[in-house]
């Protein structure tokens, strides 16, 4: 239904639309969403004004675990990102993201360039997805560029899958004063 009404609004062929479930892009919402709840709920909002994820909280939420375990969901997700931003030639463009903070991009850039610790993939992934979730909502998306980005949203789900599982295991530890974890959930 939205679907043929965006077609018939900006002059797209609906058959050519029709067949598309966009599944993945609505999962990667859904799972954003998720994490989202999970980590903002755990953060102080003494301040009284809504918090939104960002790459500031992936990072201090990372950052405060005492050891970040990966998982086959994160090295799913980062393995799939070093493929996409640095395979001869490149199947997708790192810059196209828009990092609104260079040091940011630069970590990505450097940390998919090599075989990278734990920690610094779980930051990759979470980076990664945030800037996806970003241009989803306030970048210029047309319909045909969502369709094409089907298997990014696809993997970046699973990402954001593993970094939600990272994260919530750490923070049910904190809660609960267990170092007993399981990643792979």
């Amino acid at each position: 239904m939205v679907v043929e009404w965006i077609c018939q609004n900006e002059n797209y062929n609906y058959q050519d639309y029709e067949n598309h479930d966009f599944t993945e892009v609505c999962n990667f919402l859904l799972m954003w969403s998720y994490i989202e709840h999970k980590l903002i709920s755990s953060t102080d909002q003494s301040n009284d004004h809504p918090i939104s994820l960002s790459n500031a909280i992936f990072e201090s939420k990372i950052d405060n675990i005492p050891t970040a375990d990966s998982n086959s969901h994160v090295d799913h997700a980062y393995n799939f990102f070093v493929e996409r931003y640095t395979s001869d030639p490149p199947k997708g463009n790192l810059e196209s993201l828009k990092f609104q903070r260079r040091h940011e991009l630069n970590f990505v850039k450097r940390e998919l360039q090599r075989n990278t610790n734990s920690k610094n993939k779980l930051k990759c992934v979470a980076f990664i997805c945030t800037r996806l979730r970003n241009n989803l909502f306030h970048g210029a998306k047309q319909l045909p560029n969502i369709i094409e980005q089907g298997a990014l949203f696809k993997h970046a789900t699973i990402g954001l899958k593993g970094v939600t599982i990272a994260l919530k295991v750490c923070l049910d530890c904190y809660k609960n004063g267990s170092t007993n974890r399981s990643t792979d959930s």
